[in-house]
């Protein structure tokens, strides 16, 4: 098949899912074209080797909101950067239909969620959503509907003013779920990547999707047969939302003589963020050392030298860096929560725990001090890795879903 690719993401996790799903394509032989926005990354993997990339000019946001655009939404308009977007993905749409694909492949947009795109093209359409704007739709820690906190006298200017920007503020957000809605269904076919994502997108589109489950690349990800050392590891990026402060908070329960440094691989850090938690680290006695963008060498021989891989983000729709960490033989101890307890069965290929830091402590614990049962979780991780989660089972999935896509689309068509 040929296969348009569209994409605004950044480095982390949704993008290298992306790759190995383009890599896999490519290997069977499909001809691949990647358009992009100026915004995505352009650094992180090697996507020139899929095939050609087009990067089609996008008018940058705008630091604040303009009043054109404040007054706009007040009667539920798109503001300026919205229509730019539109006029991106048209143009993406134009030089996509110019090119005779067979099937547009889209990915997630780190602004929208569920892209433009597939408004603007006539062939079949299949969309790998990696998660929806979380922050409409969760509390992160309050949900943005949420009326304001400040209660000044009605009477009073503040009164007003507070009004004003809170309409303008919820109309913002109304109008951004509406084009997030729409865009998503658009698409002729919906791949997630758990079950708890499906159900996400149920809740919050009111349209089903269907699970493609991700896959490790274990020619990458694989043993080294490398002295364990007793340090764990968590990749992520490093924000509130991962929650590296839980996984302190859990070591810290481990008596001082056995307790293990923590390293965390991280794509992305937030400076301000980052001291905070350095200084938490170091009131609750944890040795906290902080790699940020590292290559996949060094990550793998990380993986392979740490003796527990630990994970406790806040409803992560699915989680692939624990199943990386299992293609190293590495052990998982995460909290039970959302996807991850799809990835990680309890006493196969690592340790669930609620989300209380005294049992995450122990889990951690038992995990490096029980020799039997680290091996044992180490070998049935390497077995879960090849029966369930190879790569090979993941393209299967995401290329009968093209196919599927471009097949029944082509079908119902007058």
């Amino acid at each position: 098949m040929r296969i348009a690719v569209w994409h605004n993401l950044p480095s982390g996790g949704g993008k290298r899912a992306m790759f190995y799903h383009l890599k896999g394509l490519k290997e069977r032989g499909h001809h691949i074209e990647i358009w992009t926005t100026p915004l995505a990354d352009s650094q992180y993997l090697d996507f020139e080797s899929i095939g050609t990339i087009h990067v089609v000019p996008l008018a940058p946001p705008l630091g604040s909101v303009p009043a054109s655009d404040r007054i706009g939404y007040m009667t539920f308009q798109q503001d300026s950067a919205m229509q730019a977007m539109e006029a991106h993905s048209r143009t993406c749409a134009e030089q996509i239909l110019a090119g005779g694909f067979d099937v547009l492949f889209a990915n997630s947009c780190m602004t929208y969620a569920a892209p433009y795109i597939a408004r603007f093209v006539t062939i079949p359409t299949l969309l790998y959503l990696g998660e929806p704007l979380r922050y409409l739709h969760e509390a992160q820690p309050t949900l943005p509907w949420n009326a304001p906190e400040e209660k000044p006298q009605w009477t009073s200017l503040a009164y007003w003013r507070m009004l004003i920007n809170d309409l303008w503020r919820e109309r913002r957000f109304r109008v951004l779920l509406r084009e997030e809605r729409q865009n998503f269904w658009t698409f002729d076919k919906v791949l997630v990547n758990s079950i708890y994502s499906a159900e996400t997108c149920t809740r919050v589109y009111g349209k089903d999707a269907e699970v493609g489950y991700l896959g490790v690349d274990t020619e990458i990800f694989r043993p080294l047969n490398l002295d364990r050392e007793p340090f764990v590891i968590c990749t992520s990026s490093f924000q509130v939302r991962k929650d590296p402060g839980f996984i302190i908070d859990a070591l810290s329960h481990i008596p001082a003589v056995n307790r293990p440094p923590l390293v965390w691989v991280a794509n992305y850090t937030n400076p301000d963020y980052e001291a905070q938690m350095q200084q938490y680290a170091l009131d609750a006695g944890v040795k906290l050392t902080l790699k940020k963008m590292v290559s996949d060498e060094e990550l793998v021989t990380l993986l392979n030298r740490a003796s527990a891989f630990v994970y406790a983000p806040r409803l992560e729709p699915f989680g692939l860096a624990p199943l990386e960490a299992n293609a190293c033989g590495l052990p998982v101890v995460a909290v039970a929560e959302s996807g991850v307890r799809e990835s990680i069965q309890h006493g196969q290929n690592g340790l669930l725990v609620h989300r209380n830091a005294r049992q995450m402590g122990r889990a951690i614990e038992r995990v490096l001090s029980d020799q039997e049962l680290w091996q044992k979780l180490s070998a049935d991780a390497l077995d879960q890795i090849e029966n369930k989660w190879s790569m090979k089972h993941c393209i299967d999935r995401i290329e009968d879903a093209l196919h599927t896509t471009a097949v029944r689309s082509k079908e119902t068509q007058p």
